[in-house]
């Protein structure tokens, strides 16, 4: 695929089971307008990603935020680098998988809106 020689996989399973067809179709055309080799790239990132020492002198707010039906290795890099993160937090939004911003924009809005508000207490 990322060397534009098969046809781009597109796998029901990264979604949350309360998706929306219609929801998983938009995905998937969103999904054809990506060169897979970006795709490629940032699931590799992701994959390979370490905290490293330094991001634990961040003393910034920060909210990690997935889905509840994110992929595990997903979920546990998150958790991963809210942990390390002094003021790191880590929210979960129901009913969504890896689509996050396509599954459930209103609830991630919401998520990040709320956070933003505490900022400007």
């Amino acid at each position: 695929v990322s060397q534009g020689k098969e046809r781009r996989p597109f796998d029901p399973s990264v979604f949350s089971p309360e998706t929306a067809p219609d929801v998983m179709k938009k995905a998937f055309m969103e999904g054809l307008k990506t060169d897979p080799r970006a795709t490629y790239a940032d699931l590799t990132a992701c994959r390979d990603w370490d905290p490293g020492a330094r991001l634990s002198e961040l003393q910034c707010p920060a909210r990690v935020i997935h889905g509840d039906g994110e992929i595990p290795w997903v979920k546990e890099r998150a958790a991963a680098l809210a942990h390390v993160l002094p003021a790191g937090q880590l929210e979960t939004i129901p009913a969504a998988g890896h689509a996050l911003l396509l599954e459930c924009p209103e609830a991630l809005g919401a998520q990040i809106g709320e956070f933003l508000a505490q900022g400007a207490a």
